[in-house]
């Protein structure tokens, strides 16, 4: 709106006002609903996944060192372990694109991740039950954490930390979701 009576850097003045405020309020609104890496569950998520990843190498590399040179072991850790430290790198990936798409693959692979600890948990109690029943003096083999046949603590703080930051990444993408659908 531009009075007659003005002057020409009046009229300037005004038109930079009023630009000005439009464009605050243009910042006002969010631009894109993508998630940043910022956002603490993508940023969370990173670490643990590259954490979780580390420590399934880790343990990987012990095992095939003890396949190695005793000839014995557990070839069925090895293949859970090579399939977390995938399924962690997944997740890497996943989070890395920051889009939905991303996001989603990252929640898939932690989903994969408690799945295939619900899988070792079988395994290592059809494995106790065995050694329980015809083992002379049971109560001489150590306990494992949480029952995980060759798991460590820091397997449970994996598995407690996925199970945190998974809830966190389902959230946020309800949650964009659903600021998605208000804008639409």
């Amino acid at each position: 709106m531009i009075w007659p009576a003005m002057t020409t850097t009046t009229r300037s003045w005004r038109h930079v006002i009023e630009e000005s405020c439009q464009m605050s309020e243009l910042a006002r609104r969010p631009i894109s609903m993508k998630p940043r890496l910022a956002d603490r569950p993508i940023s969370f998520g990173l670490i643990l996944a590259i954490i979780g990843a580390g420590l399934n190498v880790f343990h990987l590399y012990g095992e095939l060192q003890v396949i190695a040179h005793t000839r014995t072991g557990h070839p069925g850790l090895s293949t859970l372990h090579t399939v977390l430290v995938l399924a962690f790198l997944l997740c890497v990936v996943g989070l890395a694109l920051r889009s939905r798409p991303g996001l989603i693959v990252s929640i898939l692979s932690l989903t994969s991740v408690i799945f295939l600890y619900v899988g070792w948990y079988k395994t290592s109690y059809r494995e106790w039950k065995l050694i329980w029943e015809f083992s002379p003096s049971p109560e001489f083999i150590p306990s494992h954490p949480l029952g995980l046949l060759g798991a460590t603590w820091f397997d449970i703080a994996i598995l407690f930390a996925v199970m945190v930051v998974l809830t966190w990444q389902i959230k946020l993408l309800i949650g964009t979701s659903r600021h998605r659908d208000r804008d639409d």
